[in-house]
């Protein structure tokens, strides 16, 4: 699931299944701060934790994870204000586009520099990361439980003005 924040107010989440399984929590308190629209993407094997973190949002996320063709995706992360994922394909186009792109690694770290002004990395390197998702901490996915709701929205604001 990816998040996208479109242009002047969307946020787009990618990879659902990963963030919710790494322990990821939407902050709704942090996100609507700024009371951004926040808009869920990712491919039809993200559609079931999409909809869980959905339901718990309350009606302040529209789910489109499974819901839309790759072509469809690219053009919401490109109108997108800042997008928010894992090391996923969706995070990648969002970066390659140049849309304002917070990438949550811990598991896998394919870089640490996305060589954009307009993307930031966040990943803690504790002794067992990267695993390449086969954890060594009984699936808690420590790495990605490091990456706080603080840490994630200070990291975040400073994109959001860029």
């Amino acid at each position: 699931m990816n998040v996208a924040i479109r242009g002047s107010g969307v946020a787009a989440l990618c990879s659902a299944h990963l963030l919710s399984r790494a322990g990821i929590r939407v902050s709704l308190e942090e996100t609507q701060r700024p009371k951004l629209p926040v808009v869920m993407l990712g491919g039809p094997g993200d559609a079931v934790a999409a909809a869980r973190i959905a339901a718990a949002a309350e009606g302040a996320i529209l789910n489109l994870a499974g819901k839309t063709s790759l072509r469809e995706a690219a053009a919401i992360l490109r109108g997108a204000g800042l997008a928010l994922g894992v090391d996923t394909g969706l995070t990648h186009i969002a970066i390659a586009m140049r849309t304002p792109t917070l990438a949550l690694f811990g598991s896998t770290r394919p870089y640490l520099d996305a060589c954009s002004p307009s993307a930031r990395i966040l990943y803690e390197a504790l002794p067992c990361s990267p695993c390449r998702r086969h954890p060594t901490c009984d699936g808690r996915f420590d790495c990605m439980r490091a990456h706080t709701a603080v840490s994630v929205w200070q990291t975040a604001v400073p994109l959001l003005r860029a």
